[in-house]
Formats: C-alpha cells, sequence, structure tokens
C-alpha cells in the first residue's frame, strides 16, 4: 500500500477543474474509493497510479485550453 500527500492530490483535482466523480470516472476507480483515498486512506501503487495519471491527463488539457484562449485574448488585444 502507498501513501500519498491527499491534500496535494486534491489541490491538483480541484485544479484540474473535475469533480471527484470526474476524476474517479477518469481513472477507472469508483469515486467512494477516491473520496477515500483524498482523505487519507491508503492504497495500491496501481491505484494512484491510475489517479495521478488522470490528474496530470486533465492538467494538460487544462493547460492547452488557458494557452489557447491566452493566445486568442493576446491578439485580439493587440488588434484593438
Amino acid at each position: 500500500m502507498h501513501h500519498y500527500d491527499f491534500e496535494f492530490l486534491r489541490d491538483c483535482r480541484k485544479l484540474a477543474g473535475l469533480t471527484i466523480a470526474e476524476l474517479a470516472q477518469r481513472a477507472g476507480i469508483h469515486e467512494v474509493t477516491l473520496a477515500r483515498i483524498e482523505g487519507g486512506l491508503r492504497c495500491t501503487p496501481d491505484t494512484l497510479r491510475r489517479i495521478v495519471g488522470a490528474t496530470i491527463d486533465a492538467l494538460d488539457e487544462r493547460e492547452t485550453a488557458i494557452s489557447k484562449a491566452l493566445s486568442k485574448l493576446r491578439s485580439r488585444n493587440r488588434a484593438a
């Protein structure tokens, strides 16, 4: 079993804009399990890898969307 910084894990999920249910679905685990892990429950290394991987993917998606929006805003601002 592996223990992870549950506060950091939760903060990353929220930064990615995901609910517990959404991240659990992406990671292929039950949302109650994810809620318990965020609360400090130990989990297997495989489960942790799935959660972290799904969180990284979501953060990457959000980063891409933010980057595109910033680029568009900057170009419109220059044209104004």
